[in-house]
């Protein structure tokens, strides 16, 4: 009896062939790019690697004290489950005060990006800083709002 050979064995060759080109056709839902810094850390977005540079650079200057990433609240109303909520960066400066940031583009602020956002204010009173790209520097949501409000006039 004659044994067939097997025609879905890949040769180590077309293995990594086939990973490279399914790895090069991955793309976020949000078309973000993710990125790795100098120093190891993998980001999901390029935005978000540029701000934890601009951070690191304040905590070497001393204005921060503390830079966290991706920090997870749980959203209980009532005793209730609702949802889970992680935002890109927890800031604590050396003066006590901290920021809750996440890296936004105008595709990410969805419905639901906005119902939780008003959670964490609601449960936790937190209010969520947004950062968007423009250019290389990092502006709010009022600033651009501004922005476009004074080109209308």
């Amino acid at each position: 009896m004659a044994t067939a050979k097997r025609t879905d064995v890949m040769n180590p060759e077309q293995f990594r062939e086939f990973m490279a080109k399914r790895e090069a056709g991955r793309t976020s839902k949000y078309k973000a790019i993710p990125t790795e810094t100098q120093d190891g850390q993998k980001f999901k977005s390029e935005l978000e690697a540029r701000y934890y540079g601009r951070c690191l650079i304040l905590q070497k200057a001393g204005q921060i004290d503390k830079i966290e990433r991706e920090v997870r609240y749980e959203l209980v109303v009532n005793g209730v489950f609702i949802a889970s909520y992680m935002m890109d960066f927890r800031i604590t400066y050396s003066n006590g005060s901290i920021d809750y940031i996440d890296c936004k583009s105008d595709a990410t602020l969805t419905p639901l990006y906005k119902m939780k956002k008003l959670l964490m204010l609601a449960l936790y009173g937190i209010e969520l800083k947004e950062v968007f790209a423009e250019g290389e520097s990092f502006t709010d949501r009022v600033k651009n709002q501004e922005k476009k409000k004074g080109r209308k006039k």
